[in-house]
């Protein structure tokens, strides 16, 4: 089956993260990410993601842009793992497969996911999808984020370049030297 969708999202740099942030009643998802060779203007990728169950299913998403960063166009589609691996055969060799785990859990009546890079130890992204634009996002107490959407260096296909290009570490908020005291 096949979704056209229209995509709305915030994404937030979490600045301090502690294990003990994650909820107790979180969703916890592997995701393999890898991004195909694609038209200038979208993206195409293939993604593995293993549930809690241990179950693996495979994703086709394409993605296009709006003028708007927050704001772009989905195609979604359920493959076999066959076709999986047939699209594999078309990976984009200038970006990095991204494998990440996933929190999926509610909070304020929304839906918050908290991703973890396996190849970027202290990156933290907080992703909230959303039905319109003007929706604001409620922090969880004691979180420290800052707003990314904007910056399209926190995309996950300018993550993958990065990565590829060995490059990625530059997206962690590196902590502020105290100066000495006099």
């Amino acid at each position: 089956m096949t979704n056209q969708l229209i995509e709305i999202e915030r994404k937030f740099r979490l600045d301090n993260f502690h294990p003990s942030m994650i909820p107790a009643d979180a969703i916890l998802t592997e995701l393999v990410q890898d991004y195909l060779l694609s038209p200038p203007g979208s993206e195409r990728r293939v993604r593995a993601i293993q549930s809690t169950t241990g179950i693996w299913k495979h994703i086709y998403n394409e993605k296009g842009q709006t003028g708007d960063v927050r704001i772009r166009t989905e195609l979604k589609r359920e493959l076999s793992e066959e076709e999986y691996r047939s699209l594999l055969e078309e990976v984009d060799p200038q970006r990095a497969t991204i494998r990440k785990l996933r929190h999926t859990f509610p909070h304020a009546g929304q839906t918050l996911e908290l991703d973890k890079y396996h190849a970027i130890p202290a990156l933290y992204i907080v992703e909230h999808e959303m039905e319109h634009v003007g929706v604001e996002v409620v922090k969880p107490d004691g979180w420290q984020w800052t707003e990314v959407t904007n910056d399209r260096d926190y995309g996950n296909y300018a993550i993958a370049r990065l990565l590829k290009i060995g490059q990625a570490t530059r997206l962690v908020k590196t902590p502020a030297l105290s100066s000495p005291q006099a």
